[in-house]
């Protein structure tokens, strides 16, 4: 399954992730990975996602969340609306897959979206694109609409 499905986009939304477990898995991490306290973000009217920061070594980088379905990117630090650029962190793949999240690789999250992505979405969901005209997979999954 891809991920991009119905509710996705946080409008018509039928579950809700747990801002907890978002922030235990990213507890979970292992060996010299150190979430940084402080960047925990989760009660913002927008975006549709929570963020943390992870410093690795001498980098830093941010680990977001959509709030309906639990999926998850790992993105360049700082994130700027509608341009978040995602990359691989693939040593964490197997501990936010093992707390029960979807990681999206930076590949499947960086391409643009087809005509075949819209109707995987509700009508309300394809109401709002075509208002907010997403350009890419992470565009439309890792939103600031209101």
């Amino acid at each position: 399954m891809g991920l991009i499905r119905r509710g996705i986009t946080g409008f018509e939304t039928v579950s809700v992730v747990d801002f907890r477990s978002f922030k235990a898995a990213v507890y979970l991490q292992v060996n010299d990975y150190e979430p940084i306290d402080s960047t925990f973000k989760a009660n913002k009217v927008t975006p549709n996602f929570y963020e943390a920061a992870v410093r690795h070594k001498d980098s830093t980088f941010g680990v977001i969340c959509n709030k309906s379905l639990p999926v998850i990117a790992f993105v360049e630090l700082p994130m700027v609306i509608a341009a978040i650029q995602p990359i691989d962190v693939p040593a964490l793949v197997q501990v936010f897959c093992t707390a029960g999240f979807e990681v999206g690789s930076a590949l499947e999250l960086s391409r643009d979206l087809r005509p075949s992505d819209y109707y995987l979405l509700s009508e309300t969901e394809r109401n709002q694109t075509k208002y907010w005209k997403p350009v890419r997979v992470c565009d439309l999954i890792f939103n600031w609409w209101d």
